[in-house]
């Protein structure tokens, strides 16, 4: 299997945005978070000594490194919230609002990667 990239990870993704008074941030947090998975392409995105790559991502996500033959049952559904929150079972990620100016997207969401239970530095 070849590996997994930033461009296929992205074509995973169904993001939800909320119609509300919330839209605009749900999507600023969306672009954010779209462009940590573009930082991890090439070399990966390498934050106090650890380097993630795409198939990292993935692992977050769903639970699997790889994508299957078959592909997964459904998109990944990104959706926004208070709190983060991801459901590998059911394939949804909920993403908590990001103040633009105050945090590094690629910092924030890698930190939030390595601090899960799914990662495992290699």
């Amino acid at each position: 299997m070849p590996p997994v990239t930033a461009a296929d990870i992205r074509g995973l993704l169904n993001f939800k945005y909320r119609q509300d008074i919330n839209r605009e941030a749900d999507r600023a947090t969306g672009q954010q978070f779209v462009r940590f998975i573009q930082a991890t392409k090439g070399d990966g995105a390498t934050i106090n000594g650890i380097t993630l790559k795409p198939h990292d991502v993935l692992m977050w996500m769903t639970g699997s490194s790889e994508i299957p033959a078959v592909g997964f049952h459904k998109l990944i559904d990104i959706e926004f919230g208070l709190e983060e929150r991801v459901n590998t079972c059911a394939l949804c990620v909920t993403l908590k609002h990001l103040t633009p100016m105050a945090e590094d997207p690629v910092l924030y969401f890698t930190d939030r990667l390595i601090k899960s239970s799914m990662f495992c530095a290699m």
